[in-house]
């Protein structure tokens, strides 16, 4: 398949500052290549700047290695595809990147830029069927909700109703931006008003067995569980509101949701006893 490339930004990170600019004047010309010294700097860069297709990463590193580097890259941004280089060439560095991280290439120390370019490429056209794939989900998982609500006959409950407009009212007032899995976890929850904790999450473990849903089903059996946690994350001090969508990584993702769904829950039992 021809995948178009949209997203042509790379970050490339690594301690060796001659094999950076190496880099540079080999690979800038095709690919919108930003250089960090170190994972530190790195993840500085990616808060303050738009995501990147594809992240490589050295190995060995002073202070942070790039395992540790790719794991909390990941969380900042989801879609990119992870590479990593190294010297190290022996099988357990493979197997632990592979194990903490979804890393997609791997590419031995000293390597050919060009082998490089060839890597970044096929990454960059994984990258665009990823964002491909969930921006299919953004636009055709809505229907698919509504058409749920309509089979179920949920529109036409009042109970269901007045807890959706309670879950939208507290999500709007927090900050939180608005995802299709908060929608369809939303559905499924207050479709069952008045069941027990437990049964919500007995359908959560069910939901999370599905491809692609199983975030939706943590929320819900988080929800469930949720007397034993925090119920307002939001009022962290570190949670930043009013982020885009494409920024929150599915580590703030699931406890938020949830901590919503426990809310609106139990707001709606307090309120209709």
């Amino acid at each position: 398949m021809n995948v178009p490339i949209t997203n042509n930004r790379v970050l490339l990170v690594d301690d060796d500052a001659m094999l950076l600019a190496s880099m540079e004047r080999c690979l800038g010309m095709e690919f919108e290549l930003t250089t960090e010294l170190s994972g530190v700097a790195a993840l500085n860069t990616m808060k303050n700047s738009e995501s990147f297709g594809v992240i490589v990463s050295d190995m060995r590193m002073p202070v942070m290695d790039g395992v540790e580097f790719l794991r909390e890259a990941a969380l900042l941004s989801p879609d990119s595809i992870m590479m990593m280089l190294t010297g190290n060439q022996d099988m357990q560095t493979a197997v632990r990147a592979t194990r903490e991280v979804c890393v997609s290439a791997f590419l031995n120390k000293p390597c050919d830029p060009s082998e490089i370019a060839a890597a970044i490429r096929s990454c960059l056209k994984h990258h665009q069927l990823v964002r491909r794939e969930r921006d299919l989900l953004s636009e055709t998982l809505p229907d698919l909700i509504r058409l749920i609500g309509d089979a179920c006959g949920l529109q036409q409950r009042p109970s269901f109703q007045e807890a959706e407009k309670q879950f939208e009212a507290k999500r709007e007032a927090a900050g939180i931006p608005d995802r299709w899995e908060y929608r369809l976890a939303a559905t499924l929850a207050f479709g069952g008003l008045g069941k027990s904790g437990e049964s919500l999450a007995e359908l959560g473990i069910a939901v999370r067995e599905i491809p692609r849903l199983s975030g939706v089903g943590e929320m819900l059996i988080r929800s469930a569980e949720c007397a034993a946690e925090p119920l307002a994350p939001w009022d962290d001090p570190d949670w930043q509101s009013g982020r885009q969508p494409e920024t929150l990584s599915d580590e703030e993702l699931i406890p938020l949701g949830a901590a919503l769904l426990h809310a609106t829950r139990e707001e709606y039992a307090t309120t209709n006893r």
